[in-house]
């Protein structure tokens, strides 16, 4: 493949300016670099802080871009791992030392002397771009460019986060503080907190509290948005000496069925188990919402018409809960029809359902109707 002498690039002149087309010489590979003709590159947030000057120290003028794909169309006189011909990837990081006190034990992304694609060397906002040999990755041909470019930079981004807080006044006082992180790689999310507090009311009361929650999201899924989060907290009341610990377990989910704008459902739960271990209270709670535009259901009303707006949802809640050796047991099923009639008339129909045991094991049920109107002025 014949190399031009010259290629096109978006070129950062000054921080807060936007970019300008140039032509400008195509880079030189050094010994142990290769040459990119460059495919795709994605565009991440991180080009935005160089742009907008929250990254302080770029080099200027500079080529954007750190994450690349693209095909090998010359080597260095050091480079053995590729050839003319391979398609590679090349991320964020683009050059360590391999000296430094980290790159010795591994740590390279520590490295005290660091060199960083689209920021202190050029990227690839650009027909060709170089990269060194150590940090370019073959990749595999079951993605193409487009997909694969943003998956340079899928490593575990974490955001920290705490707080703290006091209060006092005559007769009591309150300390309480909080940590908590947040990391994502992709479309996996997780976030961790810890909080804990200690309140003084008086001489004899003495209260403290602490609570751990985790949190996992995905959003990978188009239609579904699954989370599950689990939390443990322990309470513990000093009275006139005498101690009292509890300690409380939950684990909820949700997942989001929302396949379109005609209709949409949401599943949730909750685990909860707390109290002392002697009188412990367990309970569960599932909740199902299902949402339905008839409009869109019966397919073009809504183009021919703007009301009456019509929509049915539809809720299921049971719950559960055992105290002893004795189960409550609550279910409720409700059906409302909500219609628009104008922007200021609406109205509502509602049924529910209501059926259970009470703490003495008895069985209830009901049946409610309900009719609304609403006029706004």
């Amino acid at each position: 493949m014949k190399i031009p002498k010259m290629m096109k690039a978006m070129v950062l002149e000054k921080q807060g300016q936007p970019l300008e087309h140039h032509e400008v010489p195509v880079p030189e590979p050094g010994p142990d670099q290769v040459l990119l003709r460059v495919h795709a590159c994605g565009v991440c947030r991180t080009d935005l802080h160089i742009v907008d000057g929250d990254l302080t120290e770029p080099k200027l003028p500079l080529i954007l871009g750190h994450q690349i794909v693209g095909t090998v169309v010359q080597i260095g006189d050091q480079v053995d791992q590729f050839q003319a011909g391979d398609r590679v990837g090349v991320p964020w990081l683009g050059y360590t030392d391999n000296t430094c006190r980290y790159c010795r034990r591994g740590q390279e992304n520590l490295c005290e002397n660091p060199k960083f694609t689209g920021y202190t060397m050029d990227g690839g906002f650009a027909e060709y771009t170089v990269a060194y040999q150590q940090y370019s990755f073959h990749l595999p041909e079951s993605y193409d460019d487009v997909d694969v470019a943003p998956l340079e930079l899928s490593g575990w981004q974490v955001t920290p986060g705490a707080t703290f807080g006091a209060s006092t006044d005559e007769s009591s006082l309150d300390v309480n503080g909080r940590l908590a992180a947040r990391a994502r790689r992709g479309d996996l999310s997780i976030q961790g907190s810890l909080r804990g507090g200690l309140t003084g009311i008086g001489e004899p009361v003495v209260r403290e509290n602490e609570k751990a929650t985790l949190t996992a999201s995905y959003s990978g899924i188009e239609a579904l948005r699954p989370s599950l989060s689990y939390s443990i907290d322990r309470q513990v009341a000093v009275y006139k000496g005498e101690r009292q610990e509890a300690i409380g377990h939950s684990l909820s989910g949700r997942m989001t069925w929302a396949p379109g704008a005609v209709h949409h459902e949401e599943l949730s739960f909750t685990l909860t188990s707390k109290g002392p271990s002697e009188d412990r209270q367990i309970a569960a709670t599932f909740e199902n919402v299902y949402r339905l535009d008839l409009q869109a259901w019966m397919g073009g009303w809504r183009s021919e018409a703007a009301y009456p707006a019509l929509d049915l949802r539809v809720e299921t809640d049971v719950s559960y809960r055992l105290t002893g050796d004795q189960p409550d047991i609550d279910a409720t099923t409700t059906g409302r029809l909500n219609a628009a009639f104008s922007p200021t008339w609406s109205g509502s129909l509602g049924v529910s359902y209501l059926g259970g045991t009470d703490s003495a094991g008895e069985i209830y049920s009901s049946l409610l109707l309900d009719l609304t109107f609403a006029i706004d002025f």
